[in-house]
């Protein structure tokens, strides 16, 4: 009886992890992502000339972004990254979402340039970029 139970649950378990991945249409496979380069500067000056536009382009886009750490948040849960050759409150939130990412942070200071590999999730007026890490270089 345990072994009938244990088999329904891992098939129900599987069920419900293969339908979230197919049920997200913006969910691609790590091996078969494309990055599109792009620039801090090239992100913001894309939303201020045009906000919906930018949204629409840039929303669950893959993207490898260069950029200047100025943020390392102290749990490991995020970094922002800003602009390299100036100062400048247009900063992208960067979510870390396992160690191997946060050991790659702990290897740079405030002021490297580094490139972020991953997912545009959000595109909006509060906090305008947030990319879903992949890796960090």
């Amino acid at each position: 009886m345990k072994k009938i139970l244990s088999a329904i649950l891992i098939i129900v378990v599987v069920f419900f992890i293969v339908d979230f991945l197919l049920s997200d249409p913006s969910y691609v496979p790590e091996d078969e992502r494309e990055y599109t380069e792009v620039t801090v500067d090239q992100l913001y000056e894309e939303l201020s000339d045009n906000a919906l536009k930018a949204k629409d382009t840039y929303t669950d886009a893959y993207v490898s972004v260069r950029g200047k750490l100025r943020v390392i948040d102290s749990d490991g849960e995020s970094v922002t990254i800003y602009p390299i050759e100036y100062d400048s409150l247009d900063g992208i939130q960067c979510i870390l979402s396992n160690d191997e990412q946060r050991e790659a942070v702990k290897e740079h200071t405030k002021g490297d340039v580094i490139t972020v590999k991953g997912k545009i999730t959000e595109v909006d007026d509060t906090f305008p970029y947030k990319i879903n890490v992949d890796s960090i270089e």
